[in-house]
Formats: structure tokens, sequence, C-alpha cells
């Protein structure tokens, strides 16, 4: 009987232990639980209080695309607004004017003067150019302009030409000094001997201002040998050192 007793006492302590700590878990759950649980209802207005006003007031979206008609788009123009809708002010600074600059055809009105045979503008003549200043507006035809061109370009280049003519195939031959353009021929003489002369030249004068006097014979006289030409001189024979006009000017040629 003691035996049960015991037992019974045993039970029935536990049972109030389970209960005791039951009552524990419970108290500190909602101690731990209830500023979570405040904090959400505070949310939960918030939340509420934002949709009411929501319903009442209009939102920014809606101020800044207002349902205008078009002519408030040409007031909107002419009154710039800034990101927050206010009215940005209009900069009447003089110096950010914009300035009347003068471009180079409203400045250059004078009118370029081009060839009657189409070769373009006429070019500008250098100061120092030894042919002087040039009357493009004489010229009647197309090869005295060319050769006009021709000595004026060589001019510009350091080629300093005392004067250009022509010749033959169309070519133009610069007159420069220790530079000649020849033609040989062979002479043949009493004695049977021959030696080659020359029979067509084109030279500066100061290269061959002298009379050829070889003795008595006067089949010499006025004969300019191959062996008689000064070694200074450099030699051209016809057509090699002329001036293709066309080529060397870069016009098309008919």
């Amino acid at each position: 009987m003691m035996t049960r007793g015991i037992w019974t006492k045993w039970i029935i302590g536990a049972a109030i232990g389970l209960i005791i700590v039951a009552i524990g878990c419970i108290l500190y759950y909602q101690y731990t639980t209830a500023p979570y649980k405040a904090e959400a209802d505070k949310d939960d207005k918030l939340l509420q209080q934002w949709k009411a006003n929501k319903a009442k007031t209009p939102t920014t979206a809606d101020k800044e695309l207002p349902n205008t008609p078009a002519e408030s788009t040409e007031n909107t123009a002419e009154k710039p607004t800034n990101n927050i809708g206010e009215e940005t002010k209009t900069n009447t600074d003089k110096s950010t004017e914009p300035v009347n600059i003068a471009t180079p055809e409203q400045e250059n009105t004078e009118e370029v003067e081009v060839s009657p045979f189409g070769f373009g503008p006429y070019p500008e003549v250098p100061a120092d150019f030894i042919g002087g200043e040039r009357h493009w507006e004489i010229y009647t035809d197309p090869e005295h302009e060319l050769l006009d061109r021709v000595w004026i370009k060589l001019w510009k280049q350091g080629i300093k030409a005392e004067g250009i003519t022509t010749e033959r195939n169309g070519l133009f031959y610069p007159i420069i000094k220790g530079v000649a353009y020849v033609e040989y021929d062979t002479f043949h003489r009493r004695d049977g001997s021959t030696e080659r002369y020359i029979s067509d030249l084109t030279g500066h004068p100061d290269d061959f201002d002298f009379h050829n006097d070889l003795g008595d014979n006067p089949e010499d006289y006025d004969v300019l040998y191959e062996s008689d030409i000064p070694s200074h001189i450099t030699i051209y024979t016809y057509p090699d050192g002329g001036i293709d006009p066309y080529q060397f000017l870069d016009l098309p040629k008919e």
C-alpha cells in the first residue's frame, strides 16, 4: 500500500510539473512575439492609411501627364518646365545669343575666272614669275593657254624656265639654261669622212652663242658638231625631254 501511495504522489507531481512547464512556455511565447505583433499591427495601419490617401489625392504621374488639348502643347513649348513642374527662367543673357558669322561664300563674292577652253580656273601667277602678269582673256587658242599653264606650274615647282616652246608631237619644251633638245644628222666631208652634227636645236641662246670656224673649208661654217657641244649642257634627243601638257596639268585630253 505504501508503494502505491508513493507512485500516486509521483504521478501527481509530474503532472503538476508539466502544467507549470506548459504555462511557462505559453508566457515565454507571448513575451517574445509581442513586439513582432505590435510592429505588424503598426504596418497594417500605415498601409490602410496610405490606401485611403491614395484614393483621395491624384498621384504625381497624374499631374505630369494631364489630358490637355493640342494647343496646350504649344504653350508648354513657350514655357519650358523643369523636373518638378516649375517654370524655368528664360536665359536672356546677350552673351549666349547666336552670333551671325559670315561664311566664306558670303565674304568671297568675287567671281572666279574660268578658261573658255575647258581647262578650269586660271592658275595663280607667282609674284616673281619672269613672264609677268598674264592676261588670260587675250588667248585665242587652247595651245597658247596650255603653254603658259605649263610654264607657271614649272615655275612653282622651282624649275625657273626662261620660256617655253612647242616643237613636235604636241609636246612642250621649257627653255632652261644648260639644257638643249636636239636632232642629229650626218655631215659628209669631201674627203669621205663623216661626222654627226645638230640639224635641229632648241635651247638657251647663251649656251650656243658662238660661231664655228674650223678652218679654211667654207663647208664647216655655222655647223655645230656633236663633238662641239659643251660638256656642261644636258642634251635631249627629240622627243626626249618634252612635256605632255595634258598629262602634266592633269587635264582630260579630248
